[in-house]
């Protein structure tokens, strides 16, 4: 019987392409691949790895400054943390939660969309073995491309289980019979009518995202379409613990909330979900609501009953007015003020004996009015006398004649398309400045720029934009381009020079948080284009 794919690479002594980690003394980690013949450099010294090689796993190694290193083999959790990334990962603690409430089994059949950089999908391969289907779907094809490296670099090669598409779900779903679908996308919703029609019966959906605006809609859509079962929502949070003799208590740090799942299973064709027992709470649902069970969910007045009575005598309640305030999510979720989720509150004055400022009679108003008068008729006589400009030494600012026109604004990154492909999320402008970098009297805007992520370090491009004839601005050159991945600090644009510090990494194996290599850049206009001054050239930091 052959061994499951990449057992081999778990057990025995370290061997030539294994995946090694390091721990320090301080506890922390560094993670490399043996190759014969090669050295382990740090700053407290260097070790051949030729020392490790055909080591038990567990052994310690000690550099030429005497600094003591654990060897052991990478755990998947801590593979998936400093593996590179181009997305976000689905963090250890969510995907442990994914595996066991999904309830993924050996041989399953599991459709993923949203691979990232194929953290999850290492997880649900290792659980569903040789015999079992995973058929995952990116959209951008660079992150399908990080997510095929990091899965053959923990798995020593091509999974045999495994298929990766690049394409959208709803395009290229072709896969029937299916017994899980996991969805780590944007808008889950938008694919539930594919995938209900793709899952067997029994199956089980598990969504995750990010924020409670996709928790909530993605709820009420399941709940629309029908099929499933109630949906159950929830998130997870892990607190290590400091233990040092009698000092036993929490870690200052926790890993909090990274997002939410979901979970609803996939009823027969043509079966009514039973209505829920549980009653809402009041004012949860709109009176113009008209989803599923809307009858029992619709509340027709939501004011409790005592509030409503004329009856001023009622020994019950204080005679101090109600008012009615009504407020949306729109603060905490961003939906419509229009939407039928709308909650209705009471406010209530506290019933406390009147005091006399709170009684004003007609005279207090007049005795204000005539006092508010006089303040404004008595600022008319001391105004300042008009503003003079006496300044010393040479002055380098001229004031603009008469009806001359106003010098154009800088163009706006907002109403630029960038050159940056980043699916269906839009660009985000990390940075911008302006300034006049060709003389001619026009300010140019400079704009780093990546896509937006909900975690990580996404790389950065910097942009230099400019307002055509047409007065639409547009970019006209691209300095750093996202493709090199390099992060962007100090940034500025003084002088007529464009400066930064481009931040980048010597290898795939370095993780995006922290980069090892250093770049001062600057640019400048020089004939009809922008010139690197300084010479590209990285060094390690």
């Amino acid at each position: 019987m052959s061994e499951p794919t990449g057992a081999a690479r778990r057990r025995g002594p370290f061997k030539v392409g294994d995946q090694v980690q390091l721990t320090d003394p301080k506890g922390r980690h560094y993670t490399f691949t043996l190759e014969a013949g090669k050295n382990f450099h740090t700053h407290k010294g260097s070790f051949p790895h030729d020392e490790l090689i055909g080591a038990p796993e567990g052994s310690v190694v000690r550099t030429t400054g005497n600094v003591a290193y654990l060897a052991l083999r990478p755990l998947l959790p801590d593979y998936v943390l400093s593996m590179p990334r181009g997305a976000a990962v689905v963090y250890p603690k969510d995907a442990g939660q994914i595996l066991a409430f999904a309830d993924i089994f050996p041989g399953a059949r599991v459709v993923e969309a949203g691979v990232g950089s194929g953290s999850l999908s290492s997880f649900l391969l290792r659980a569903i073995g040789d015999q079992g289907m995973l058929h995952s779907y990116e959209r951008r094809e660079d992150f399908a491309d990080i997510a095929r490296q990091n899965v053959e670099r923990y798995f020593g090669g091509p999974h045999p289980a495994w298929q990766l598409t690049v394409g959208d779900l709803q395009d290229n779903l072709s896969d029937t019979e299916v017994d899980r679908v996991i969805l780590d996308m944007l808008a889950p919703w938008e694919c539930l009518e594919t995938v209900s029609k793709a899952l067997v019966p029994g199956g089980i959906l598990c969504c995750y995202v990010a924020t409670t605006t996709q928790l909530a809609r993605t709820v009420e859509s399941i709940r629309e379409i029908g099929g499933f079962n109630e949906p159950t929502a929830w998130e997870s949070m892990i607190r290590n613990w400091h233990i040092e003799g009698l000092a036993v208590r929490p870690d200052h740090r926790m890993i909090g909330h990274t997002g939410f799942l979901l979970t609803a299973r996939r009823l027969a064709d043509g079966v009514e979900p039973p209505m829920r027992r549980r009653r809402p709470a009041k004012g949860a649902y709109g009176e113009d609501y008209s989803g599923p069970n809307a009858d029992a969910r619709r509340c027709v007045d939501r004011t409790p009953a005592p509030y409503r009575r004329r009856d001023q005598k009622s020994r019950r309640y204080p005679r101090t007015p109600v008012f009615h305030l009504t407020v949306t999510y729109g603060t905490m979720l961003g939906i419509h003020r229009h939407s039928p989720h709308r909650r209705h509150f009471l406010v209530q004055h506290p019933a406390v004996p009147d005091l006399a400022h709170t009684a004003a009679r007609p005279v207090h108003w007049l005795a204000t009015a005539a006092e508010l008068a006089a303040v404004v008729a008595g600022s008319a006589f001391l105004q300042p006398g008009p503003a003079t400009a006496a300044q010393t030494g040479p002055q380098t600012h001229t004031r603009a004649a008469a009806g001359a026109p106003a010098p154009a604004p800088a163009p706006d990154p907002a109403a630029v398309e960038f050159p940056l492909d980043c699916g269906p999320v839009k660009p985000a402008v990390k940075k911008q400045a302006t300034g006049d970098l060709d003389g001619d009297g026009r300010s140019e805007t400079v704009a780093v720029v990546h896509c937006r992520a909900g975690s990580g370090t996404p790389p950065d491009g910097i942009y230099v934009i400019t307002r055509a004839d047409t007065g639409k601005p547009r970019v006209v050159a691209t300095l750093v381009d996202p493709k090199d991945r390099r992060n962007v600090s100090d940034f500025a644009v003084r002088d007529g020079a464009i400066t930064a510090t481009l931040l980048g990494y010597s290898s795939l194996d370095v993780p995006r948080c922290c980069p090892d290599q250093e770049d001062a850049a600057k640019w400048q206009w020089q004939d009809g284009t922008f010139v690197r001054a300084t010479p590209a050239g990285a060094r390690s930091v």
